[in-house]
């Protein structure tokens, strides 16, 4: 249900602090969508405690909750083209400093709602499995091959997945394997549909997405919520790039002494083969 249409059919039982909140959110709701429950009762000027029994009163258990779809339904509804348009409407003496603003905001809201133990518990997963897929695609496909990239110093094997080949490499994938799906709004269909083969093949999925409603945690053993926000047309990665570093850290750590040997024979090699300047 679209998050106007909750408002309208709870209206009749709202109190003033909460038609005060109903109003902030409507005339506000690409900003609301990234604010914590503390900074939204500081923006409408009401305590942090009526904000969580506004969102209550929508039908959300939790304030989390009620931000995930908002944005989700942002992010959703708009096409590239109307994306754009949003540039228009930043000032001109402050257009650089509106889209750095945005990008921090984002990353207090995150920080403000971490989970450390589903990192630590993802990490351990990746460490210990036989075999890691990063299947992602299109702009998330940055975050994919980052990912794998540096997965690959310290696991035996890690492979990121292509398209042309990614049937035959999920197929011959050993028993216990992770693959570990990466998609943000609008998703793109290639990464649902090999979600759906690995999970027909009985392999670990866990995926990297915006909200518990998003079509990949439908098939994924693990689900890790990174908020997520665009600016303008441009898929920002600046959120999900900084927990992909911290699940980064949270497997090398998991991997113990056998990841820090890893890394020194890598290092060897790279000072042998004269790979970086010095």
């Amino acid at each position: 249900m679209h998050m106007k249409e909750r408002i309208r059919q709870k209206s009749a039982k709202m109190s003033e602090v909460q038609k005060k909140l109903a109003a902030c959110v409507l005339d506000a709701f690409d900003e609301v969508a990234f604010m914590t429950a503390s900074q939204l009762g500081k923006f409408a000027g009401v305590s942090e405690a009526s904000v969580v029994r506004f969102v209550r009163l929508l039908g959300f258990k939790r304030y989390q909750d009620f931000r995930a779809d908002l944005s989700y339904t942002l992010m959703d509804r708009l096409s590239t083209t109307e994306r754009s348009k949003e540039i228009g409407t930043l000032n001109p003496k402050g257009f650089y400093d509106s889209i750095l603003e945005k990008e921090l905001k984002a990353l207090v809201s995150v920080r403000e709602d971490f989970n450390g133990k589903e990192l630590d518990e993802l990490g351990t997963l990746l460490a210990s499995a036989p075999a890691v897929y990063v299947c992602s695609a299109r702009s998330s496909f940055t975050i994919g091959y980052y990912l794998s990239f540096y997965l690959s110093w310290f696991l035996p094997r890690v492979r990121s997945l292509e398209r042309g080949n990614a049937y035959e490499e999920l197929e011959m994938a050993p028993q216990d394997s992770v693959v570990v799906g990466i998609s943000f709004p609008r998703y793109t269909k290639w990464t649902i549909d090999m979600l759906r083969f690995a999970h027909q093949r009985k392999l670990i999925i866990a995926v990297l997405t915006c909200d518990l409603g998003s079509p990949l945690a439908e098939y994924a053993t693990h689900t890790l919520t990174i908020p997520y926000r665009l600016v303008s047309f441009i898929d920002s990665l600046v959120v999900p790039l900084s927990v992909v570093n911290c699940l980064i850290l949270s497997t090398f750590r998991a991997t113990g002494l056998e990841g820090q040997r890893r890394l020194e024979k890598l290092e060897a090699v790279w000072k042998a083969q004269d790979v970086y300047i010095k």
